[in-house]
């Protein structure tokens, strides 16, 4: 029986190989929606541990307040751990408002999803 990330990696290049990614992912990047800051994105994570570093396509230019993030973290954190995307500053995660993470908040192939809140991202995940 697959384990749950099997069952994810296999979604995941099912997605990519119909093209239903894409179209998701161009909604999220329609005007009106990126402009307002409600983008949800989805990357796997090629940074290190503690430092996550995803990359979009299109790629955004800012961080905005609201835009949300997921990604597929390839390695735990170990202490707190920050997030960049598309080569942009990278940003502190929080959780629970303001609190650092703790060592292993973020588990290796846990999808988490972030908010930028202005400041910091917001793991609500």
């Amino acid at each position: 029986m697959p384990t749950d990330t099997e069952r994810l990696d296999a979604i995941e290049q099912a997605l990519h190989r119909s093209g239903a990614a894409s179209v998701a992912h161009s909604k999220t990047h329609g005007s009106d929606a990126h402009l307002s800051g409600q983008t949800v994105d989805y990357a796997a994570d090629a940074g290190s541990t503690d430092a996550y570093a995803i990359t979009l396509t299109p790629a955004i230019i800012a961080y905005a307040t609201g835009q949300e993030f997921r990604f597929k973290a390839n390695t735990a954190n170990t202490t707190g751990a920050t997030l960049a995307v598309n080569g942009l500053a990278a940003i502190a995660i929080l959780k629970q408002n303001d609190t650092v993470l703790a060592t292993g908040d973020i588990e290796a192939s846990q999808i988490v999803t972030v908010v930028y809140d202005g400041t910091n991202f917001q793991m609500t995940s």
